[in-house]
């Protein structure tokens, strides 16, 4: 309704108006356009009278520039400008990523002093810095009486973010959100209605959300949807008990590193103990020193692992988005691609006539 109006006002030719935007959670181009422009019957003119401009990533030059700029400007600062800029390119998957924007990037910058001098930087736990730092400063800068616990508020957004890949929209109501307080809030807290809506409120407003449309409450940026899905989802997938379900590129890059820390040689090793116990060792592997080998015809030995059956991560951004998939039946695969002396040796042993 308000696109038609601003579009009517419009009709004068010496009539110009910008319209800006900031789409937080970085879609791709098709994907705003899709949400921008959700029912066909809007602005049906809109391809033949508006343009649209997007703006460019930062380059290196930019981030130099910010970097130079904000540094300085850090109470709690440990280094110059350039410091900041290598301890940044250092963690993993930030640089020519999350960097390059903006508001991102000043995150990044003031949670690095929270960090001891030479302690790893990762993804992951710098979004755990950072979020409790933020809910803190709401505390103290603006002077906020958040009246639910930070563990209590990280556990509801954790289900949130995952529940938020299945509801239509990805967010959250009002109502939902009550329903889904209610079952936190000690009785003390449910003596009235008004109270319970005061929490309700306060989950909403300093929670990492915001108003989206029709009426429900999204991640004010999808890293941090990314991040929330990924705490809730780890112990799942390392126990087994997650159930099949669709996730985002944020979510996968976070499981990575977060499930490195528990998938150590000795955990992959109890599961295929754990397998050979109850389905015994294929006649054509043999073991030797921890590691498992299934032999060519003509003697030739090629190193195998074992994937369990179970929940996986399967899928990527493209034809096969990600999610999270379910196992039925463990197998045994090489564990590296056909090399060349396999192929040789495939085709010495079979008489295979290569072209």
């Amino acid at each position: 309704r308000q696109l038609r109006e601003i579009d009517r006002l419009l009709k004068p030719d010496n009539a110009q108006v910008i319209l800006t935007g900031r789409p937080e959670f970085v879609m791709p181009r098709e994907e705003l356009e899709q949400a921008i422009w959700r029912h066909g019957d809007r602005l049906s003119n809109r391809f033949k009278d508006y343009d649209a401009y997007r703006l460019t990533l930062w380059d290196d030059d930019q981030v130099d520039l910010f970097l130079q700029q904000l540094v300085p400007k850090l109470p709690d600062r440990d280094g110059d400008w350039q410091d900041y800029r290598r301890r940044i390119d250092a963690i993993p998957g930030f640089a020519d990523d999350l960097e390059q924007r903006p508001v991102l990037l000043e995150m990044i910058v003031k949670t690095l002093p929270a960090f001891e001098p030479g302690e790893p930087i990762e993804r992951a736990s710098l979004y755990q810095r950072y979020l409790r730092k933020e809910l803190q400063r709401q505390k103290v800068e603006k002077g906020r009486e958040l009246l639910l616990d930070d563990s209590v508020r990280f556990e509801l957004l954790q289900k949130l973010a995952v529940d938020s890949y299945t509801d239509e929209g990805g967010g959250i109501s009002y109502p939902a959100a009550r329903e889904q307080l209610l079952e936190k809030l000690p009785p003390t807290e449910q003596i009235s209605e008004e109270r319970i809506a005061h929490h309700t409120r306060d989950f909403l407003q300093c929670s990492f959300l915001k108003p989206g449309p029709q009426d429900i409450f999204v991640f004010s940026h999808r890293s941090f949807r990314g991040y929330f899905a990924a705490k809730e989802l780890m112990p799942q997938l390392l126990d087994g008990s997650v159930q099949p379900q669709p996730i985002d590129q944020d979510c996968t890059r976070f499981l990575s590193e977060m499930l490195a820390e528990h998938c150590t040689p000795e955990f992959y090793r109890k599961q295929v103990q754990t397998a050979q116990t109850k389905n015994g060792l294929p006649e054509w592997i043999s073991e030797k020193d921890g590691r498992y080998f299934s032999t060519l015809p003509d003697g030739l030995q090629v190193e195998m692992v074992y994937v369990p059956k179970g929940p996986f991560v399967l899928g990527a951004e493209g034809a096969l988005k990600p999610q999270i998939a379910l196992l039925e039946k463990g197998f045994w695969i090489d564990k590296s691609p056909v090399t060349v002396a396999q192929f040789q040796a495939f085709v010495r042993a079979h008489g295979y006539q290569n072209p």
